[in-house]
């Protein structure tokens, strides 16, 4: 849901009335769709940490992993469209595949991720809804049902990403909660 709510859903947003491209990407190193994956984390948020800095806490969380040399090809390409955003407003340069500006109709990502060896990066559809995240939330039966809603209604439940999930489980909104003083 963070995912979506980051990227897809805030493009989705701002697409229509915003006068600037907007570009939208994912890592998917460590994920279970990733050649590499990063058992227990996953592609975790903050995944992409170690391709900006060597100085970070996630090379010691899961050794091995950030300086090989797939990853760091993953880098380097991830590095190349930044510093030509940064410097131009557009990620595309020489060398590069092409990285299009969102549309809502495509709904294509630049989709960054790696072999033991290599880049691999392409531009392409990764979108879902917020429904099709709860669906598979409710069909996967490696957490009972009790510890799911558990974890719903506590730990993911008042977040800025999560009104599809409190309206799912029936946690309370928290941030309409009032607080004698």
């Amino acid at each position: 849901m963070y995912r979506i709510f980051n990227a897809e859903c805030s493009a989705e947003q701002m697409s229509g009335s915003y006068d600037k491209d907007i570009y939208v990407c994912q890592v998917d190193f460590g994920s279970d769709n990733s050649q590499v994956k990063i058992d227990t984390y996953g592609a975790f948020h903050g995944i992409f940490v170690p391709m900006l800095s060597t100085e970070n806490n996630y090379a010691k969380l899961i050794p091995n992993t950030f300086d090989q040399p797939g990853y760091e090809a993953m880098a380097k390409v991830f590095n190349a469209y930044l510093k030509n955003f940064l410097e131009t407003g557009s990620p595309n340069g020489d060398g590069l595949d092409k990285w299009s500006a969102w549309d809502n109709s495509t709904k294509e990502s630049m989709v960054f991720d790696a072999t033991e060896s290599d880049a691999v990066i392409a531009q392409k559809d990764v979108s879902t809804t917020y429904d099709d995240i709860l669906a598979a939330m409710d069909a996967d039966a490696t957490v009972s049902d009790d510890v799911k809603l558990l974890v719903e209604q506590n730990d993911m439940a008042g977040r800025w990403f999560s009104a599809a999930n409190d309206a799912h489980c029936g946690a309370p909104n928290l941030w309409l909660t009032a607080y004698e003083v």
